[in-house]
C-alpha cells in the first residue's frame, strides 16, 4: 500500500485530530481556564484506547520512549545511528531531540 502525503512515516495514519481553537480546550479569559483543561483532558481520556500512533511535530516534552514511538523502532535507531555519525556532540538536539548516544 502506497503512502499517501497526509499519512504518518509508518503509513499508519487514519485520523488526526487537533484540538486547537475556541471551544476546544483553549481559554481566552483565566475564569475559564480550569474548566476548558478539564474539557481538553476529557477529551485526550476518550480518545486515549484510540490511539494508534504518535504525530512527532505534535509532541512536547514527553520523553524518548514518546519519539521512538513516533518514528517506529527501527527508524529510530538509523536516526540515533546518523546522530553518531553526523551530530556526536548533539548540536541538532531542539524540538524532538534524538540524542545520540
Amino acid at each position: 500500500m502506497a503512502r499517501s502525503a497526509g499519512s504518518s512515516s509508518r503509513g499508519e495514519t487514519r485520523l488526526t485530530i487537533s484540538s486547537g481553537g475556541s471551544g476546544t480546550g483553549n481559554s481566552k479569559t483565566a475564569e475559564g481556564f480550569d474548566g476548558e483543561r478539564e474539557w481538553a483532558r476529557a477529551y485526550w481520556s476518550a480518545l486515549a484506547p484510540h490511539h494508534t500512533s504518535v504525530y512527532v511535530n505534535f509532541l512536547m516534552d514527553e520523553g524518548e520512549e514518546r519519539i521512538r514511538q513516533a518514528y517506529g523502532d527501527a527508524k529510530y535507531q538509523r536516526l540515533k545511528a546518523l546522530k553518531r555519525t553526523y551530530d556526536l556532540t548533539n548540536v541538532f538536539r531542539l524540538n524532538q531531540n534524538i540524542p545520540p548516544d
